[in-house]
């Protein structure tokens, strides 16, 4: 199976820096939102109207767990949706706590947002946009994309085994087998040109990824 990845923009409708488990998710489930309806409506132009599934990932910050080695920890809320049948699941990251001069941007008078923070305490410039504040910390052993791998691939879980997880996260599975089984009746190329495989997209600041088409945010 091929896969496509694209990525588009989409409002989160929370503020620049989520606070909580509550905010973050809602501004992974509105990225969602937006591009599944513009999906419905007709598309943009670009390509998001052959789209299979969306994929949004909104980073927040919130109250560190107990134990952890400060105040404040960031994590990651993924949502994923397929925009034709409103099937859709969500999963959390892993979560680390963030050192005290961050934490200090982060609640203090500035109110900064954590890639902003990491900049100013690390001077970098447009960190949220590299490695992100865990690669800083973990000396490069882990990244921002890798963070986010683990939780994406558990947000997808219900589409890869439809069987277990009920009816409705079925049909993306559904097409791809009929595309297979086209192709190997001498449709081939016209089935790449209009599936094009899993297609993923990105947006935002935290990445988004979509699947057969087009959408998605972050």
């Amino acid at each position: 199976m091929e896969l496509v990845v694209r990525g588009h923009a989409a409002p989160s409708g929370v503020p620049d820096q989520p606070h909580g488990d509550e905010e973050t998710l809602a501004g992974a489930r509105n990225r969602v939102a937006a591009l599944s309806d513009i999906i419905n409506a007709g598309g943009s132009g670009d390509g998001i109207l052959e789209c299979d599934l969306v994929v949004a990932i909104e980073g927040g910050v919130g109250p560190a767990g107990l134990g952890q080695a400060g105040i404040l920890e960031c994590f990651a809320w993924v949502c994923a949706m397929d925009p034709h049948t409103g099937a859709e699941s969500t999963a959390r990251s892993a979560s680390f706590a963030l050192p005290q001069p961050l934490t200090d941007l982060l609640l203090g008078p500035e109110a900064m947002e954590l890639g902003h923070a990491d900049d100013a305490v690390f001077g970098r410039k447009r960190s949220g946009r590299g490695s992100g504040t865990i690669g800083r910390l973990s000396n490069g052993v882990l990244d921002r994309t890798e963070f986010h791998v683990h939780a994406v691939i558990c947000a997808l879980l219900p589409w890869l085994q439809p069987q277990l997880y009920g009816e409705p996260y079925g049909r993306f599975l559904n097409d791809c087998g009929e595309a297979r089984q086209k192709q190997g009746h001498g449709h081939l190329q016209q089935e790449q040109q209009r599936h094009g495989g899993v297609e993923l997209v990105a947006a935002g600041t935290s990445g988004a990824c979509g699947c057969g088409g087009a959408a998605a945010s972050a």
